[in-house]
């Protein structure tokens, strides 16, 4: 039995998604849940970690916050493969991506991480190591000292 929860905001003016799925939410209402918009940061994670995969069908994104988040409460991830959410997907392993705007690649995706999500999953060791803020910087100065020196 398979239970969509939806968070943050479903009916966002400037993309009308939740007016052309409506007859399909209508239809399959007993199986989707409508949360609103998570602003307690302890209830997101909560929200997260109940997960058994996250998914992210952007169509445009530079770089999808939530996908992390949902990768530090230990979800892994379907994302579609858009520039932002790819490399955050090829860094971790947490992931599978999929075609952008195939709702049957995002399908598939969903169904193989939920039949073998082993691959897909990592301890929070792992997850802070990948996602630790002295490194990333550490990082960053290298980039740019390089940069630099090229000069």
């Amino acid at each position: 039995d398979t239970q969509f929860v939806y968070a943050g905001e479903h009916r966002v003016v400037y993309e009308d998604f939740y007016g052309q799925w409506k007859h399909l939410v209508d239809r399959y209402r007993e199986h989707i849940t409508f949360l609103g918009l998570i602003r307690n940061p302890q209830k997101m994670a909560d929200f997260y970690a109940m997960c058994d995969v996250f998914a992210l069908p952007s169509r445009t994104d530079c770089f999808p916050s939530v996908q992390i988040e949902a990768m530090l409460c230990g979800t892994p991830v379907v994302a579609t493969n858009i520039p932002g959410a790819r490399e955050v997907v090829r860094v971790t392993g947490m992931g599978k991506l999929v075609t952008p705007r195939d709702e049957r690649a995002l399908a598939q995706g969903l169904i193989e991480v939920l039949r073998d999500p082993t691959p897909y999953i990592k301890t929070k060791e792992e997850i802070r190591s990948i996602f630790n803020t002295e490194r990333t910087l550490d990082q960053y100065e290298a980039l740019l000292q390089s940069l630099v020196d090229e000069k």
